[in-house]
C-alpha cells in the first residue's frame, strides 16, 4: 500500500537515491498488471453513493469501515413515500375486506319487531309465586310476586298496595287493585315505594315502542345477547330512548339503559345473578341505578332481590 502512496506523489525509492538497487525495467506484461491493480484499487464511482467513496475491504481498517457505516449510512435519509397515497391504499383495502362481511352481519340480525314480540311472549308465559324485596341503602321493602300467564301481581304491605301488570299483544296495562276494584295507574313517572324504580319501569311500556332496531350483539355476564335501540314515542315516557340487551337463547332482559331526550343516560338496569328453582331459571338479583345526566355519577341504587 505504501508503494502506491509514494508513487501517487511522483517519487520512488530509486529517484530519492536510496542504496537499494533499482528494480529491473518493467515489461509490457508488468505494465498491464500494474494498470489492472490501479483499476482494482480506485473506487468505482459508478456504483457508489454520491455522498462518499466506496469502502474496499482490506484497504481501510475494519474500525474505519464500521465508523463510516455508522456516521455516513445512518445519516442517509430513508426513502420517503407518499403518505396520502399509502393511506388511500390502506383505506381501499380495509373497505374491500370489511364491506362484504358487514353486509352479511347486518343480514343476520333478527327483525326488531319480531324480537320484541318474542320477549313479550316470554314475559306472558311465566308461572311464578315468589317472595322478594326492594333494597335501597337501609330501606327494605318486602313484596310477594304472583304471576299466572300474562297477569302478574306485586303485593306490598305496610301500607298495603297491590299492583297488577297485564302483558298484552299490543300494549301493557298497570293497575292498582283496591277493595273497590282496579284503577289504572297514570302516575307512571313516580317512584315505587320511594325507590329508584318507577311505575313506568314496572309497566314494561318500552317493549311496545314502534321505533326499534337491532344494532349489534354483546355479552352480558357470559350471556350472548342482542343489543337493541328503542326510541320513545313523543311525550309518552320519561325516557327519550332505551338500549336493551336481550338474551339470544331465552329472550330474558339482561340489561337496560334509559336516556333522556338529550341522549344522556339517566337510569341503568342490569341482572346481577339468577337462580334455578324447581328446574327453571329465575331472577335472583337486579341492580337499578339512577344516574345524574351531566356528570354520569350514580346518585341512587336499588336492588330487586328474589328471596323465595
Amino acid at each position: 500500500m505504501f508503494e502506491r502512496v509514494n508513487g501517487s506523489i511522483g517519487k520512488t525509492k530509486c529517484e530519492r537515491g536510496t542504496k537499494d538497487k533499482c528494480p529491473p525495467a518493467k515489461t509490457a506484461e508488468d505494465e498491464e498488471r500494474d494498470c489492472d491493480d490501479e483499476k482494482e484499487w480506485r473506487p468505482d464511482f459508478g456504483v457508489t453513493n454520491d455522498r462518499h467513496e466506496q469502502i474496499e475491504d482490506g484497504i481501510r481498517p475494519l474500525l474505519v469501515n464500521q465508523m463510516k457505516k455508522f456516521f455516513v449510512h445512518s445519516l442517509t435519509p430513508p426513502r420517503s413515500e407518499n403518505k396520502s397515497a399509502r393511506r388511500m391504499k390502506q383505506a381501499t383495502l380495509l373497505v374491500a375486506l370489511v364491506l362484504p362481511h358487514a353486509t352479511t352481519w347486518a343480514q343476520r340480525f333478527p327483525d326488531a319487531t319480531e324480537l320484541l314480540a318474542n320477549v313479550r311472549l316470554r314475559q306472558s308465559q311465566q308461572e311464578i309465586d315468589l317472595r322478594g324485596q326492594l333494597r335501597q341503602e337501609a330501606k327494605i321493602v318486602p313484596f310477594h310476586l304472583v304471576q299466572n300467564g300474562p297477569v302478574a301481581r306485586y303485593i306490598f304491605s305496610n301500607p298495603e298496595e297491590t299492583l297488577q301488570l297485564r302483558v298484552g299483544t299490543n300494549d301493557s296495562r298497570l293497575d292498582e287493585i283496591k277493595r273497590s276494584g282496579s284503577e289504572k295507574i297514570t302516575r307512571l313517572n313516580e317512584p315505587v315505594r320511594g325507590t329508584t324504580i318507577t311505575y313506568e319501569d314496572l309497566a314494561l311500556k318500552f317493549l311496545y315502542w314502534p321505533n326499534a332496531r337491532v344494532i349489534g350483539a354483546d355479552f352480558i355476564r357470559t350471556r350472548n345477547c342482542w343489543k337493541m335501540q328503542l326510541r320513545a314515542p313523543p311525550g309518552d315516557s320519561q325516557y327519550g330512548s332505551i338500549l336493551l340487551w336481550v338474551d339470544k337463547d331465552n329472550g330474558a332482559l339482561m340489561r337496560m339503559e334509559g336516556y333522556d331526550s338529550a341522549g344522556k343516560m339517566i337510569k341503568r338496569f342490569e341482572v346481577v345473578s339468577a337462580q334455578k328453582i324447581e328446574g327453571r331459571w329465575y331472577l335472583k338479583q337486579m341492580r337499578v341505578e339512577t344516574i345524574e345526566p351531566q356528570s354520569g355519577r350514580v346518585t341512587a341504587r336499588t336492588y330487586l332481590e328474589i328471596t323465595k
